[in-house]
């Protein structure tokens, strides 16, 4: 695994009906992380959820979780508090996606070998690992594990700056994240359907039309 500031464009095609199967999306939390990026990041994800159109009874797309070491209420720079599952056995199969946030939490996280270690357990059994601000700071101390690892995506907006316009940033640079997988897993026209809802305005920046008729 190659880490790089780069941003890199998603490879790998899945054999599997991407239609029939739910995609386990993670977030994993630190105290003190910029609300607006992980939270962007859930409306996304959920709101492709409500225009699938999935029947009752069906899988949805997606499946979004708040993830932090001990588990519990984590606080964000705001004071706003969100809970979380504990990362354990249960998440050791892996995620579609990992979102890894920032925030002055990161900094601690990336000294913390319980953090280092389960990153380190999941990141070959994860397709893609997406890191906010000083979230890049975890992965790295994480280390890379193999060539076949996940695809990464490092976003540094977080790291310097003015903090209201790094939290604009994160949240436009989540959105084009999450976008980038909705797009490839349900098609253009309802990725575009839910910048529309999310983010008024972005749908022809963020996912432009196509000369074809067809969704990609």
């Amino acid at each position: 695994m190659h880490l790089d500031t780069a941003r890199i464009t998603w490879l790998h095609t899945p054999t599997l009906n991407v239609r029939s199967a739910t995609r386990r999306i993670g977030v994993l939390l630190f105290d003190g992380f910029w609300l607006l990026g992980p939270g962007t990041v859930v409306e996304m994800f959920q709101t492709a959820n409500e225009l699938s159109g999935s029947r009752a009874g069906e899988e949805q797309p997606y499946e979004v979780q708040f993830l932090s070491m001990d588990g519990g209420s984590v606080a964000s720079s705001s004071s706003a508090r969100i809970w979380t599952d504990r990362i354990d056995a249960r998440f050791a199969s892996g995620f579609d996606v990992l979102f890894i946030a920032g925030g002055y939490g990161a900094h601690v996280a990336a000294r913390d070998e319980r953090v280092l270690g389960w990153l380190r357990s999941v990141q070959s059994r994860t397709r893609a690992i997406e890191t906010i601000g000083e979230g890049r700071l975890v992965l790295e101390a994480a280390g890379p594990t193999d060539s076949d690892g996940p695809q990464v995506n490092r976003y540094l907006s977080g790291v310097t700056g003015e903090s209201a316009l790094n939290a604009s940033n994160d949240r436009n640079d989540c959105a084009r994240s999450a976008l980038m997988f909705i797009k490839r897993d349900l098609g253009a026209e309802l990725a575009r359907s839910v910048a529309d809802r999310v983010m008024p305005g972005m749908a022809a920046t963020w996912v432009p039309p196509s000369a074809g008729s067809g969704t990609q």
